[in-house]
Order: structure tokens, then sequence, then C-alpha cells
């Protein structure tokens, strides 16, 4: 089943350029099925973890051998990168640093397509990489003071490059759209070129 009940938006944070544990995997097909897998997860990081299935959603136009994603999800797992665990009679793979790097915002949904990793191997992973493991949360006030800052910045640019093409000023007739600005021009130049006026009977 390919995760279509939830979706990241932001699902590569920049940090990866420089983890350490990132670094450390072996072969760049190992890596790049990791941002594969980060672009298809739901929101908790959570995706199928039958291995021809998930060779399948990670690569619908050529997917590996069931073998070669074993390789794969093996390295990852070592990495601590990932947890492959097993839930009833279904394998399921989640990415263990997404309630690190991502973040809830708007209507974005907390309920997960897959269940969630044993609480044995969330600890195991602690214990293995002195990493506390997070839960995604939604974005709290930075968040939210940084969106609103970020309006207020874009509002004043808009209204300070309406001051420096003197829109405002020349509606109001100050002249100050220039350095030797007049108003009568100002208003002439608004307006456009004059009207000429025909005769009548020509």
């Amino acid at each position: 089943m390919t995760p279509v009940g939830t979706r990241i938006t932001t699902p590569l944070p920049r940090a990866y350029l420089h983890d350490p544990r990132l670094a450390k995997v072996k072969g760049p097909l190992v890596r790049e099925a990791f941002f594969r897998a980060k672009l298809v997860c739901d929101n908790l990081g959570r995706l199928p973890g039958d291995l021809a299935t998930l060779a399948g959603i990670l690569y619908p136009a050529a997917p590996p051998s069931a073998a070669k994603m074993r390789v794969i999800v093996a390295a990852w797992v070592k990495a601590g990168l990932a947890s492959h665990y097993r839930a009833g009679r279904a394998w399921f793979i989640e990415i263990c640093d997404t309630g690190a790097t991502q973040r809830l915002v708007g209507n974005m949904s907390a309920r997960s397509d897959f269940p969630p990793p044993p609480e044995r191997l969330i600890r195991a992973w602690e214990r293995r990489f002195g990493l506390k493991w997070q839960p995604v949360g939604r974005a709290g006030k930075e968040s939210e003071i940084g969106i609103d800052t970020y309006k207020r910045v874009q509002t004043r640019i808009a209204g300070l490059g309406r001051v420096g093409l003197g829109q405002d000023e020349c509606r109001a007739g100050q002249g100050s759209c220039s350095s030797n600005c007049n108003p009568a021009d100002c208003n002439r130049r608004r307006a456009g070129p004059p009207i000429r006026r025909i005769p009548a009977g020509r």
C-alpha cells in the first residue's frame, strides 16, 4: 500500500548535508534510496517495509530486486537512519529522526498510515546512538513568530518599494518621489500626455 493519507511538506531537511550517520553510509544507492523514502513517507516518517513493495514505491519506473532492497534497508538500520519492524503479519519502516527534523504545520495530519515501531526498538536506538527519539509535534510559537515576522518584513519591503517609486507621495501632491520632484510635473506624468483637441469640421 502506498502511503497517501498524510504527506510531509518539507521532507528533506538541510541537516542531512552534514549528518554523520548518513555520511557513514557506504554506497550512493543507499543514500539515494533513503532520500526517496523521505519523499514518500507519511507525516510520521513511516512507510511499508515489505522489500518488494518498498522497491516499487521508491523506484516506480525500475524497481530494484528485493535482495538489493534488503541490503539497502539493512544499511539504513545499521546506520541508525531507520527502523525496520514487524507489526502483525506486515513489515514497516520508520525514519528515526523524523520527530527531530520535521514539524506539523497548518492542517497537516498527525495520524500515520502505519503502526509505530515497538518501544524496545526505540530504546535500543537511543542507547546505541546516544540520541533522544522525538515524536513529531506541531510547530510551536517560534514557528508562528517566524511566519509573522516574514509577513511583516514582506509588507515593509512592499511599502518601501512604493515609497521609492513615489506613488504615495505623488498622489498626495507632495512631490517627494525624487530629489528634485515638482508636484505639478508628477501630476502631469500620472495623467499622461495632454489630449490634443481636433477642431470641428476637420
